[in-house]
């Protein structure tokens, strides 16, 4: 019984891995800034050509950079 335990603790240790709150904190800090700055550029450019087309066009676009950012760091701050 204590050999399972064991086995069970060290599978534990080698599977919990340590959180980089300073490298998330920067990542999320980015893509609220992109976000932002999306919606933004996406609202000036829809009223100015008046089409709501083009407003959701330019903030997919702004969600997409966003994603492309974000989840390679997600990725980068979990494996290190």
């Amino acid at each position: 019984m204590d050999s399972i335990h064991a086995q069970l603790d060290k599978c534990k240790a080698s599977l919990e891995g340590k959180i980089d709150f300073v490298g998330q904190d920067l990542a999320e800090k980015r893509a609220r800034y992109i976000l932002w700055t999306s919606a933004v550029v996406a609202f000036l450019v829809g009223f100015s050509l008046q089409s709501l087309k083009f407003t959701f066009i330019v903030f997919g676009l702004g969600f997409l950079t966003t994603l492309g950012v974000r989840v390679p760091a997600t990725l980068q701050t979990t494996l290190n």
